[in-house]
């Protein structure tokens, strides 16, 4: 599973790059389009409307519409939405908001601090500059890939170094790559490794699909750590069977989880069938694969990818992600 190794790293690397430019030359990781981060804008702006209550005072309204407009009419125009929204929320909170989309919200209580046009210009141009800068985007891809509760992970938990790892459990190359990470955050304790359960070959392979999906329940019903000693487990246990998965192996190991073993079970979690698309989304087009970035601050200067079971690259990537 090595021989795309350097065409697929190559196109990873061009997706993480693409659109990743701040308006202040900053690179950074950007997964979603412009049309989706429109949409979740709009969503959830939607969703505010009918959960806060409305200000329906004239003048307070069309004070704030007025300041708004002499920002948004002074930025550059957007492909994923043609004009900006502004709603004016009854509520004592001291604060505002920029959404993708489009969307702007302001609390009566910030008007009660910002007690002129330009003070209160001065908030919104902050928001909307969030919003144009792609920070929601920004925000939204790392926790996509790291800081995400819903992925089990293995190493120190406030580690500042993650790894993100796409694997499927009948891929001989992931096995390698399991060793060979249990030792390094044994080593590095400033690693964080995400486990990305990903049965690619699922589709033509019932044990790959079964494999994960038992995984993830058992990090949902029964947490991390048992989940660790599942995936640990697993990987000891098909080695020792010439790399082999079998369905008496994840019974075995399902079940010193102390879960109740079923062939065709309803699982609770649709997270490899998430992963595979994150995978597919990324550019990659086998397992194992790698991403290693900081926790915080990452962006196409401290972000690596490894395509294939490379030790010698992974340890270089910590390095570049540590500097």
């Amino acid at each position: 599973m090595q021989a795309w190794k350097s065409f697929s790293a190559i196109t990873v690397l061009a997706g993480l790059v693409a659109c990743s430019s701040s308006p202040t030359g900053r690179n950074q990781l950007i997964l979603f389009s412009d049309q989706d981060m429109s949409s979740l804008g709009a969503q959830s702006f939607e969703e505010m409307k009918k959960e806060l209550k409305i200000s329906k005072d004239k003048k307070v309204n069309a004070y704030v519409q007025c300041v708004a407009k002499s920002i948004t009419d002074n930025v550059p125009k957007q492909s994923s939405f043609k004009e900006w929204e502004v709603v004016v929320f009854d509520s004592d909170q001291v604060n505002a908001f920029a959404l993708p989309g489009g969307k702007i919200g302001v609390y009566t209580g910030l008007l009660d601090v910002a007690v002129n046009q330009d003070q209160l210009a001065t908030v919104l141009g902050h928001e909307v500059a969030h919003v144009l800068a792609d920070h929601s985007n920004e925000r939204l891809s790392q926790s996509q890939l790291a800081n995400n509760s819903n992925t089990p992970f293995i190493g120190n938990e406030k580690g500042n170094i993650a790894i993100i790892k796409f694997f499927d459990y009948q891929c001989s190359y992931c096995g390698i790559m399991s060793e060979h990470i249990q030792s390094l955050v044994k080593e590095n304790h400033d690693v964080k490794v995400y486990l990305k359960e990903t049965p690619i070959f699922g589709s033509r392979s019932e044990l790959s699909q079964l494999a994960a999906d038992w995984a993830m329940e058992i990090f949902i019903k029964k947490g991390n750590l048992a989940y660790q000693s599942y995936h640990n487990s697993l990987w000891h246990a098909v080695k020792n069977n010439g790399n082999q998965l079998s369905n008496e192996i994840i019974k075995t190991q399902v079940e010193k989880a102390g879960l109740v073993f079923k062939r065709t079970p309803q699982f609770t979690s649709q997270t490899p069938q998430e992963n595979i698309q994150l995978f597919s989304q990324l550019g990659f087009r086998g397992t194992p694969a790698l991403i290693v970035m900081p926790t915080e601050g990452a962006n196409t200067n401290n972000i690596s990818v490894i395509a294939g079971a490379d030790k010698d690259g992974l340890r270089k990537a910590i390095a570049k992600a540590q500097s």
